[in-house]
């Protein structure tokens, strides 16, 4: 028959091979979201996550300077492995159908595409509250910075433990404002007594950047302490501190004492067992407060590294305070700076998220 397609001899596919494109690259999209790459950025669980890959079939399995495998990239990202040998003698055929199978399932599973799931229901829109998993994966590509301080929203800044020690630079932008998510001498010890030659008011939160940790009963009070310092004029007029404490950064209200700076202390750990819920609407109360004074404000939100504690107090201000839901939230912070709550934040949210969309369901009826 004239259709059949008559296989290529290896010669000429190894022509192929060889005009085909020369990359450098440690890892390249070779198909809609189908990356090949190099142990390189295998190893680099970061690359890995910020490229917003959620599975990984590692044909190196077990090898040498291979570290793939279920416990290196944790509970976020799928892994297949593939014991194969680079060698014209080994059978790779065998794997054949078994990774062709898991590549078109993980491809095209229920997974949305976009990180959201917001859903049409005749005229009206039903929202309903992304998984854990949607919400990394959305951090995890969007495009931020990773400075150690970056605007997120106008007057609102989220920074790393070197920025909120910089005083000169918190005064060369006008940050009369510190909320810090890391409080506490067992975190970042400033508090308010710190910027007492400055004009910055200092809140402390004192958190731990840890899964398990409840940074919830900090979002309301962080939340206003930021909307007070958006309404009051000049430069940043409040801190809010998500690592307050003596074991974190142990600045305090009397480090900003002669600042005229508020502070804000929530001592929380970066943990993901540590409960932050407590803390979201104190501080998104302090964080409304300060945006909303007639004299305008802004507000400096930082823990240690300004990337999970307090930008879980930010994403909750904007969720209670601006109406935001949790996807909306993390795309208005992520387009200005790259940020990684850890999972139990992550998951905290996510409740604060519908509880948030129950409450306004039940306000409409």
């Amino acid at each position: 028959m004239d259709d059949i397609r008559e296989t290529p001899s290896i010669k000429e596919l190894e022509k192929i091979l060889f005009g085909g494109k020369k990359s450098g690259n440690h890892v390249d999209e070779v198909w809609p979201d189908l990356f090949l790459g190099d142990m390189s950025v295998a190893n680099d669980r970061f690359s890995v996550w910020k490229l917003g890959i959620t599975h990984v079939l590692n044909a190196a399995h077990g090898k040498m300077h291979c570290q793939g495998s279920h416990e290196f990239y944790g509970s976020t990202v799928e892994y297949y492995g593939v014991p194969a040998d680079d060698s014209p003698s080994f059978n790779l055929s065998v794997y054949f159908h078994p990774c062709a199978d898991y590549i078109k399932e993980r491809r095209w599973g229920d997974m949305p595409r976009n990180g959201s799931r917001l859903m049409a229901d005749g005229g009206n829109g039903r929202y309903e509250t992304p998984s854990a998993s949607e919400l990394q994966r959305l951090l995890w590509v969007k495009p931020g910075t990773s400075g150690h301080l970056d605007e997120v929203r106008p007057g609102i800044y989220i920074g790393d433990m070197y920025a909120a020690k910089d005083k000169h630079l918190l005064q060369s932008l006008n940050i009369t404002y510190v909320l810090n998510a890391a409080h506490g001498k067992f975190n970042i010890n400033t508090g308010a007594s710190y910027y007492r030659d400055t004009k910055i008011t200092y809140h402390g939160v004192e958190a731990f950047d840890m899964p398990s940790f409840d940074l919830s009963p900090f979002f309301y009070s962080a939340a206003k302490f930021i909307k007070t310092a958006m309404s009051t004029p000049g430069g940043i007029t409040h801190v809010v501190n998500a690592a307050h404490g003596p074991a974190h950064i142990d600045t305090g209200a009397d480090f900003y004492s002669d600042a005229n700076i508020e502070y804000h202390g929530v001592e929380a750990p970066d943990s993901r067992d540590f409960d932050i819920t407590p803390f979201f609407y104190p501080t998104a109360s302090f964080i409304h407060k300060a945006l909303s004074q007639q004299r305008g404000g802004k507000v400096l939100v930082h823990c240690a590294r300004g990337v999970s504690r307090s930008a879980t107090l930010v994403l909750a201000y904007l969720m209670i305070y601006e109406k935001l839901t949790v996807t909306e939230a993390i795309n208005a912070v992520c387009a200005h700076r790259n940020i990684l709550p850890n999972a139990g934040f992550l998951q905290q949210l996510r409740q604060l998220d519908s509880n948030l969309n129950l409450e306004r369901k039940d306000a409409i009826h």
